[in-house]
C-alpha cells in the first residue's frame, strides 16, 4: 500500500507515471507490502480475451497457480535502472 499521497499523470517524453502530492523524508517509508489482491487461478486464464491476457501479463504475477494484481497505483511506481526510491526488503 502506498503511504503518501499520490497522483497519475503524464510524464513529458516518458509516458505515465506516479507522483507525490506531499513532500517526502528520507528514509520516509513510502510503500508497505500487503496492498495485493488475488484475482484468479491460472486455469481461468482461458476465460479472458487477448486485451483482458496482455494487460494482466503486464500488471499482474504469479504465486503458486494464482494470479495478483495491486489494489493500489503501486504499478505506476517508477521502475528506472536508476531509481530515486529504494527497496528495503
Amino acid at each position: 500500500m502506498i503511504k503518501v499521497k499520490t497522483i497519475i499523470k503524464v510524464s513529458p517524453g516518458k509516458g505515465v507515471g506516479l507522483f507525490a502530492l506531499e513532500n517526502i523524508m528520507k528514509g520516509q517509508l513510502i510503500y508497505d507490502e500487503g496492498s495485493y489482491e488475488k484475482i484468479f487461478h491460472k486455469d481461468n486464464l482461458s476465460n479472458l480475451n487477448q486485451h483482458e491476457i496482455d494487460y494482466y501479463e503486464n500488471y499482474s504475477w504469479r504465486v503458486g497457480d494464482y494470479i495478483y494484481l495491486s489494489t493500489d497505483n503501486t504499478m505506476y511506481i517508477n521502475h528506472s535502472n536508476e531509481p530515486n526510491i529504494d527497496d528495503i526488503s
